[in-house]
């Protein structure tokens, strides 16, 4: 589309969860065929958001849109309690 900004970050909400998506920006490779997409969820321990992994692994030498998600819902003893594996978040998850 005429106007868009392709080549920005884009960060949004989607389902109760946050996203962050990097743009094919790759500095070391070049895209051969359509763009693709790669989808990465952080673990249980940090980098535990969408901000935080996209900074600490930006996999800017991959031709493809990369797409950060945040943890689906907040557990209420937190991440590290365990409390998510009790609950409908890791259902989510």
């Amino acid at each position: 589309m005429s106007g868009d900004h392709t080549n920005r970050p884009v960060h949004g909400t989607v389902a109760g969860a946050a996203y962050v998506a990097l743009p094919p920006t790759a500095v070391d490779a070049t895209a051969s065929g359509p763009t693709r997409l790669l989808i990465a969820w952080p673990g249980f321990d940090p980098p535990r958001t969408a901000a935080a992994l996209a900074a600490a692994i930006p996999m800017t030498g991959v031709p493809v849109w990369r797409v950060y998600l945040d943890l689906p819902g907040r557990s209420p003893g937190g991440l590290g309690s365990g409390a998510i594996l009790e609950t409908e978040a890791i259902e989510a998850y």
